[in-house]
């Protein structure tokens, strides 16, 4: 993925993904690697979305904001299992994958 394309809170959490999860971005081949990142990624946005406020959503763009909402779900949905059935994943320790089942898989 290219960070430079990004704004500089998504620069910033990929950084702090490599220190929390430096077992998996150290043993990923590069295909991992991008999965990962955009889990990261996906993942931030779904929370925000899951933690938006509808009912101060004027009625009008609520629906937009819900068809948003869903579609922030579907990738985070896509990379979460993209990640767990990664080669990467699979080769972890339990407790690396667990880390990365807490902080990231799960939405709370």
């Amino acid at each position: 993925m290219r960070q430079s394309n990004l704004p500089e809170e998504g620069r910033q959490r990929l950084r702090q993904a490599r220190i929390d999860f430096a077992g998996y971005y150290g043993a990923a081949t590069t295909a991992d690697v991008e999965v990962m990142d955009q889990l990261v990624l996906a993942h931030a946005a779904y929370l925000a979305t899951v933690h938006f406020r509808r009912d101060e959503v004027p009625e009008e763009l609520r629906r937009l904001v819900e068809r948003v909402s869903f579609s922030v779900e579907q990738h985070f949905t896509y990379f979460r299992e993209a990640v767990r059935s990664s080669q990467t994943f699979a080769r972890m320790e339990m407790a690396g994958q667990r880390r990365i089942e807490d902080l990231l898989l799960q939405v709370q």
